[in-house]
This record gives structure tokens, sequence and C-alpha cells, in this order.
């Protein structure tokens, strides 16, 4: 004969309802089923009498079980933040959810950051960024919209001309600037010449004349 008893543990103002008995002992089909949900039907005696506890993680309220919430237990919250997680209430149990754009990696045991650009969500004509739990599409330049939907910027395009247009009339405006620079400076060199030559031939004008004026002195000495 198999022994069963039931154990009744008073823990944080809450009642658990487990029971200690063997792993083997076995309820018929139907008795299961009138059992319900969230309770185990547990076989007592040789006389296939049985009575219906509490799952674990349920807790005895009235004729019925009513759930446990785990995540009530800071032990417990504890845990799951040092996982970088959230502790969930489940149905006789709980689970430790990361928050979104991450995932729980098993090695580590901690939740990891998703990069949700490897799956390419963004336009083609935009840019990805992973960020922290998140990631940005952005629209390259000449191309407008949210980074799922990007259509070209025709402001942008229009501003793109005007600036070449004032890029290609500036160049050719310095052109001509230059071109006249340099002809102004050639008249200047070409007027400025003659005047020395001039200079130059008044200079030995004026020599010869000296050197004649000399010449007669000379001649009236010598009379």
């Amino acid at each position: 004969m198999k022994n069963t008893s039931l154990l009744i543990v008073l823990l944080t103002g809450f009642v658990f309802i487990t029971s200690v008995i063997e792993v083997s002992s076995n309820c018929a089909p139907e008795a299961k089923e009138e059992c319900g949900e969230h309770k185990q039907c547990v076989k007592q005696g040789e006389n296939n009498t049985y009575h219906c506890v509490c799952k674990e993680g349920f807790t005895t309220l009235g004729d019925s079980c009513q759930d446990l919430d785990e995540c009530q237990k800071g032990d417990i919250r504890t845990k799951c933040k040092r996982k970088g997680a959230r502790c969930k209430n489940t149905p006789g149990s709980y689970k430790c959810k990361c928050p979104r754009g991450f995932v729980m990696f098993l090695e580590a045991d901690y939740c990891e950051d998703i990069d949700e650009c490897e799956d390419e969500p963004c336009h083609h004509k935009a840019v990805c960024q992973n960020e922290r739990g998140s990631y940005t599409c952005t629209c390259v330049k000449g191309f407008a919209g949210d980074g799922h939907e990007c259509v070209e910027d025709l402001a942008y395009k229009q501003k793109q001309k005007i600036q070449k247009i004032m890029t290609i009339g500036g160049a050719a405006g310095g052109g001509t600037l230059f071109l006249i620079a340099l002809i102004a400076c050639f008249l200047g060199a070409r007027k400025k010449k003659p005047k020395e030559e001039k200079i130059e031939d008044t200079d030995s004008t004026l020599t010869v004349h000296s050197r004649w004026e000399s010449s007669e002195e000379s001649d009236d000495d010598d009379e």
C-alpha cells in the first residue's frame, strides 16, 4: 500500500497545496478528466479511490484552483532583472520576457539585442541603422520618406540644379574676370613701354646735343 498525504504550506500569505505521493501513483483517465485542467488526480489506497489537488503554481480557492502570481516574489523578479528581462506571469508558472527588440540568448541566459537590419526592413533607397532594442531607416540623399518608403525628392533635385548652375556661372564669371584682368595688365604694359623709350630717346638727344655744344666751344677756344 502506497502512502499518500497532503502538505499545506503557508508562505507569504499564499496557500500551496502539494501532494507527497509517489510518481508511480496513477489515476484512471476518467478521474483525471473529472479533476479538471488545473488539478491533478491523486490515487488513495488500493480501492481505486482518488482525490484532486491543485497543480504546482496554483492555490486552492474554494472548489477551484487559482493561479499564483510568481512575479510578486522579489527573488523571482530579481532573477529576471539580472537577465535584462521582466517577469511575466503565466498559468501555473512564470517566464522572464525580454523587452521588445531583444531575444533571450540561451547560451548566456541573457537578453541580447536583435540586429533588425539583418532582415533588411528598410527601402532599397534607405540606410538601416541598428539601435539598442530598435532600428531606424533613413532615405538616402535625393529621396524623401520614412525610410520604409522612399520617393524622389523633387525639391532636393531642383536645389541641386540651381547649385550646379551657380557653380558653372561662378566659374565662368571668375574666368571672365581673370581674362579682363590679364588684358588690362597687358595693355598697361604696352602703354608704359613707349614712355620709357621716349625718355631714353630724350636722354640720347640731350647727350648728343651736349656733346655738339662742347665741340663748338672747343673750336672757339682754338681760334
